[in-house]
């Protein structure tokens, strides 16, 4: 099997790499030209993606689950970010007008109470039991397809995964995590580290 490799998204880069280097090149960010690739970035709308927690509640992406269950000091968690399928303004930040972040929700929506420690997960938590789960769920249920025929192609030929991140340390805060990075670990059976 050929080397897959997660690089931050830069487009000389990617010419280099590409036309010189001969690496298969798959920009899995929502600002991807290639529709296939989009599918592989958290923000795309599969629709359908269960929301933790909440059986029979729905978001469009993972993404919006990720953001929607973010408890914001004076706004709480944001249901609305499980309905966006524009696969825009969906992230909420820390420092914004409604407060800081006080964490993630892990359980029935019609509970958030951030004083409850045992539902409000920290940040680390919260990316070990919300999105790496979540993740893994989108890429067993919605793109195992696409995610099929990345092995098939790293056995044609080296492969690059652009993002915007290199992070892949769930622990390193400082730094969003790289979809990309976590896309290879879970293609190279490194995935079970992670949670």
């Amino acid at each position: 099997m050929g080397n897959f490799l997660d690089q931050h998204r830069d487009r000389m880069w990617v010419r280099n790499y590409n036309t010189v280097v001969r690496w298969k090149v798959y920009n899995v960010t929502s600002k991807s030209e290639s529709m296939s690739d989009r599918q592989l970035s958290p923000f795309y709308p599969h629709g359908g993606i269960p929301v933790p927690g909440n059986p029979g509640l729905t978001s469009e992406s993972l993404e919006g689950v990720w953001q929607g269950l973010k408890v914001i000091e004076h706004e709480g968690v944001n249901p609305k970010k499980f309905k966006n399928a524009t696969m825009l303004n969906i992230k909420r930040s820390k420092g914004s007008k409604w407060g800081d972040i006080r964490g993630h929700w892990l359980g029935p929506l019609n509970e958030p109470d951030s004083s409850d420690a045992v539902q409000l997960l920290g940040y680390i938590n919260a990316r070990r039991q919300v999105y790496v789960p979540m993740l893994t769920w989108v890429l067993e249920n919605k793109v195992e397809g696409l995610v099929q025929e990345l092995v098939r192609g790293a056995c044609e030929s080296d492969i690059v995964l652009l993002d915007y991140y290199t992070n892949v340390d769930v622990d390193h805060i400082d730094e969003p995590l790289s979809h990309a990075g976590l896309l290879k670990q879970y293609i190279e059976n490194n995935w079970q580290r992670l949670m």
